[in-house]
């Protein structure tokens, strides 16, 4: 990919995510995001149809991220450290409103679910130690659901049990 893209691409998220922490996404515009990442509104066009769509490649490269993670066996879905990371990141994130379940603007859960069911059929003929798409789908979605329901704290304090079930889950 050409440089310029990816210095353009970066400075445009980066300014989104500065953005979002300190104001809601539906008040973020074009023209405030543009200025915060130095870029012509016509290039941010060029690559963007709407902020919804730096939205969707910000979540895009984070469920790339986590995804080749797994897949390389660095990160075990089930273990209470993953489980408290992925807490933190979902609660302190400047784009949290965009990753909790229940945001209206955000499907980083259900996206992430679904690439973690498929990454099964991995590029590069590398093997997915994970069992089935369906146990992923079923123990991330049971996941985000309880995210949906518990604050920080509760969260935080229900990881060593939530590892258990999504490990009993996830067990081959």
């Amino acid at each position: 990919m050409d440089l310029r893209v990816v210095k353009t691409k970066r400075a445009i998220k980066g300014a989104l995510t500065d953005l979002c922490a300190s104001k809601p996404l539906a008040e973020v515009t074009v023209k405030e995001l543009c200025s915060r990442a130095e870029v012509s509104k016509p290039a941010f066009y060029y690559h963007y149809g709407n902020v919804a769509d730096v939205v969707d490649e910000i979540e895009d490269d984070a469920v790339s991220a986590i995804v080749e993670k797994t897949l390389d066996g660095s990160v075990d879905l089930a273990s209470e450290e993953t489980l408290r990371r992925f807490g933190e990141h979902v609660f302190h994130s400047p784009l949290a409103p965009l990753l909790k379940p229940d945001a209206s603007n955000g499907t980083f859960g259900r996206k992430l679910a679904l690439a973690l069911g498929k990454s099964h059929e991995a590029p590069h003929g590398r093997t997915r130690k994970d069992p089935d798409n369906l146990a992923v789908l079923f123990a991330f979605d049971g996941l985000m659901g309880c995210m949906g329901r518990l604050g920080y704290e509760s969260y935080m304090r229900a990881v060593p049990e939530l590892s258990k079930l999504m490990e009993d889950v996830l067990k081959d």
